[in-house]
């Protein structure tokens, strides 16, 4: 990275400032640029790491490595020894929240006493601060946030504290009002900004940028500001009033996640001794721990399950408390919807009811637990649990390499059926798995499949065990694989698609819709089997009639672009559909083979035509055309075939 040889203007407060060498270059960019002509100053990315540009006669090519560094002006040069080097300008990727201090001074044992807390951007750690305070009104508040039990009194005095600590006590409230009113208290914003290490500047739809923001971005800010000061204060609640429970909590490391697991049992355990000595106590302790594990965002990293059934027990008013505190970030019975934002690795379970859960870019575990869950992962590598009994559940996810992890499931266990847009894993008991987008996108598709012998499974040798859906007395859709398939539907309307290989295709009673797809396919139509819609264009394919049915029963008749097949005296009727819209979408017909499954036949039977609708076509030489079947081969099994003459 270029050297930058201009001079930097050091930030004022005592609590905020640049944590390091980097935070202050980008400080002083703009006053930087009007000093030094014509050389020019540029930012890095996100306003990180600077360089020069001397406008000389380069060539710019920028190249991003897999660490998210640009590297622009690409060139080589030659050593004394011959050797030809690559020579780059390299703008290292960076965030400016999370910075990192350069300079430490020592603490007192006053203000060591006293809880900490991290800094981000351009705000340095608690105890840091508070030591580079000449005034000290920052340890002042930071002692009375410790020394006062009333809750409402805390955040009131968190709030002032905050202010001071990013050093925007002094900013005029109304000081980042738009044009036409103050939709933030302006200290909220700077501070916001102090701790995300760079302004925020809003864009108006007509393309103005604005440093102001109006009413639709003011809720994000203030939700954005909720959050940083429930985070700071579980911080300071765990280091004070919280601290007999926070002590009690042990730690272990999680192997499969990477990090560590917090064990909450001796928490339970120390308020289930505190609730009989005073219940009105332990209650509101049990509010701010929640508050506090949700506020540090460490719900994913404790078994809030096992510690909201342990609280639960101690009953009276201890038993709804957690599931108040933890609305929307950890299961209940009934139908939750838990969602967590950001990287930081999750685990989100439910328990009954049909769950929603959602995930951000971390490497996220979730467990719908039992019911009908939809879990949807995000970006990171994310792990999905299933279990015998735990309902139907759908999987949504679109990036990252991700596991699908049976618990207690064998890979002959499951049965792997398909529709035209999801994989379905099924288990005998109707435990079942939908992989949502399978067929639309390969990002859709869950690179693993573990099973509790830990044996794996891909995608391709997922899809290799792809079977045909049983079919049920409803209204199926059932699909078949890349073999030779047998559909049959029963009972209701079905739709049947054989997808590729030779299928055979019936659907049964009702109304149905096959589709055979690639290859050569043979439908399948006795009596009572309703009225049918065929469709298919690829492939040498036939219709067989079931020997309960005559062909001097068959009425031939055309509707606009379709050919239908009626059963005289009945409902029954085939529709081969699109017809008259090319060859390839005829079946069984002008060329193809209409088998009628018939052990005597009588030769030279005519099929009934419609002369006002299946024969009007300018394909046909005359009006009195019409569709002959002559009984001419008889196969081996006395099986009668007809071609068109």
């Amino acid at each position: 990275m270029d050297h930058d040889p201009l001079s930097r203007t050091p930030r004022p407060e005592v609590g905020s400032g640049p944590q390091g060498e980097q935070a202050s270059q980008s400080q002083g960019g703009d006053s930087a640029e009007t000093q030094c002509k014509p050389t020019r100053l540029w930012y890095g990315q996100k306003n990180w790491g600077l360089s020069l540009d001397v406008r000389e006669n380069i060539q710019t090519i920028t190249i991003t490595d897999a660490n998210g560094n640009q590297h622009q002006q690409l060139g080589s040069y030659t050593t004394t020894t011959g050797q030809t080097r690559a020579a780059t300008d390299v703008w290292f990727q960076a965030d400016p929240t999370y910075s990192i201090a350069t300079e430490w001074i020592d603490v007192p044992d006053d203000i060591a006493a006293l809880p900490d807390a991290t800094g981000y951007g351009h705000v340095r750690d608690l105890h840091q601060a508070m030591a580079r305070d000449p005034g000290g009104r920052l340890q002042q508040l930071v002692t009375q946030y410790t020394q006062t039990s009333d809750a409402a009194q805390r955040d009131t005095i968190l709030i002032d504290l905050i202010y001071h600590w990013t050093g925007v006590q002094n900013v005029a409230p109304k000081s980042r009002a738009n044009f036409s009113y103050n939709a933030i208290d302006a200290r909220k914003l700077e501070a916001l900004e102090e701790f995300m290490g760079q302004e925020w500047y809003g864009t108006w739809c007509w393309g103005t940028r604005d440093h102001n923001p109006h009413g639709r971005a003011a809720p994000v800010l203030l939700n954005a500001w909720d959050q940083l000061k429930e985070l700071i204060g579980g911080q300071l609640m765990a280091q004070s009033h919280l601290k007999p429970l926070f002590d009690r909590i042990t730690y272990t490391w999680d192997d499969t996640r990477q990090t560590l697991q917090g064990d909450l049992t001796g928490v339970a355990a120390y308020l289930g001794e505190q609730v009989g000595l005073n219940p009105s106590v332990t209650a509101d302790q049990t509010r701010d721990f929640a508050r506090a594990l949700k506020g540090m965002g460490a719900l994913g990293s404790v078994d809030t399950v096992g510690f909201q059934q342990a609280v639960a027990a101690l009953g009276g008013e201890m038993a709804g408390i957690l599931n108040t505190a933890w609305t929307g970030l950890v299961a209940t019975q009934g139908h939750d919807t838990l969602t967590s934002t950001g990287s930081a690795n999750q685990y989100l379970r439910g328990l009954g009811g049909n769950d929603t859960l959602t995930t951000g870019t971390g490497h996220d575990i979730l467990d719908g637990g039992t019911g009908n869950d939809t879990l949807t992962g995000g970006l990171g590598d994310d792990t999905y649990l299933m279990r015998r009994g735990e309902g139907q559940d759908i999987l949504n996810d679109a990036g990252g390499n991700d596991t699908l992890k049976f618990l207690e499931v064998q890979p002959h266990e499951i049965t792997v059926t398909r529709d035209a847009q999801h994989l379905y894993l099924t288990l005998a008991d109707g435990t079942r798995t939908r992989l949502s987008g399978w067929f639309t996108h390969t990002a859709n598709r869950i690179e693993r499949i573990e099973f509790a012998d830990g044996s794996l499974l891909t995608p391709a040798e997922l899809e290799a065990r792809l079977t045909v859906a049983p079919a049920t007395p409803g209204n199926d859709v059932l699909y078949g694989t890349a073999n030779a398939d047998l559909i049959q539907g029963q009972a209701g309307n079905d739709v049947l698609s054989g997808q590729l290989g030779d299928d055979t295709l019936q659907g049964g009673a009702g109304n149905d819709t096959l589709e055979g797809g690639q290859g050569n396919d043979l439908y399948l139509y006795a009596r009572g089997d309703g009225q049918d819609t065929i469709s298919d264009s690829n492939g040498i394919d036939a219709l067989r009639i079931s020997a309960g049915i005559a062909p001097v029963e068959i009425r031939v008749t055309r509707d606009h672009h379709h050919l239908t097949l009626s059963l005289t005296g009945a409902i029954d009727k085939i529709t081969l559909s699109n017809w008259y819209d090319a060859p390839t979408n005829r079946v069984g017909l002008e060329g193809r083979q209409v088998a009628w499954m018939k052990r005597s036949g009588i030769r030279g039977a005519y099929l009934h035509v419609d002369l006002d609708s299946a024969l009007l076509h300018p394909g046909y030489s005359s009006l009195f055309d019409r569709i002959r079947y002559t009984w001419d081969d008889i196969c081996a099994n006395e099986e009668m075939w007809r071609k068109v003459a």
